[in-house]
C-alpha cells in the first residue's frame, strides 16, 4: 500500500443512450478535465475482493472548500434568478 501513487484524470460529460441502455460518453465535446496529473493517489497492491464498503474521512482547508463549492454557489444563485422572473 502506498499514499504515492501517480493518477491522471480525464473527467467528460455522460448522456443517456437509449440503444446502449446506458450513460455514454457525450458526443463532439471537449472534457470537462483533461490529464490531470497528481502524485497523492492511493494506491493498493494485491488484496481483495472486497465486499465491504470503504468509509473514510478527509480534512479540506477553508479556503479550498469554499472552491470545490463555488461552482455549485453559481448554480444555486442562477436557478433562483430564473426562478424569481
Amino acid at each position: 500500500d502506498s499514499g504515492y501513487g501517480s493518477v491522471t484524470l480525464s473527467l467528460w460529460l455522460l448522456e443517456w443512450d437509449e440503444d446502449v441502455g446506458d450513460y455514454v460518453r457525450k458526443r463532439d465535446t471537449q472534457p470537462l478535465i483533461d490529464h490531470a496529473k497528481s502524485t497523492q493517489g492511493t494506491v493498493e497492491v494485491g488484496g481483495g475482493p472486497w465486499r465491504d464498503a470503504w468509509i473514510v474521512s478527509s480534512k479540506m482547508s477553508r479556503p479550498l472548500k469554499w472552491m470545490v463549492r463555488l461552482p455549485y454557489t453559481f448554480r444555486n444563485v442562477f436557478k433562483r434568478v430564473e426562478s424569481a422572473k
